[in-house]
């Protein structure tokens, strides 16, 4: 199937639900339908916190793709700098297949940490 010549014209006035041409869609999807979607599960799912490997997560996007984390990354900051709070915060990240986690989840235990609560694994 072939895009026709007035493929952009009936993108941007759309007789019907999809294109003749591509059969794309023309349905203007809502802009805030995946972030809703995403917030709900977090909450739904006790998802506080997004933690990725940095070096790997980044050595797997295209150049496209690094540029638009990049921007991400700097509008997440200017957020929280609007909001008074420090740009990016200071977590510790503990992998939980190293040889010490016994020690570590004793010492969290003894300081009132319930870590039978579900845990996140990435």
């Amino acid at each position: 199937m072939g895009v026709t010549a007035d493929h952009n014209e009936k993108i941007n006035n759309p007789p019907d639900d999809n294109c003749e041409g591509c059969g794309k869609s023309l349905k203007q999807p809502d802009p805030n339908a995946v972030k809703y979607q995403m917030l709900a599960k977090c909450r739904k799912q006790n998802i506080p916190y997004i933690v990725l490997k940095s070096v790997e997560f980044i050595s797997c996007l295209t150049e496209d793709e690094a540029f638009w984390l990049n921007q991400l990354i700097l509008r997440y900051k200017r957020y929280r700098a609007a909001r008074g709070v420090p740009e990016l915060n200071k977590y510790i990240v503990i992998n939980r297949d190293e040889a010490y986690i016994n020690e570590i989840e004793e010492v969290l235990r003894k300081n009132g940490v319930n870590l039978e609560e579900p845990l996140h694994e990435g």
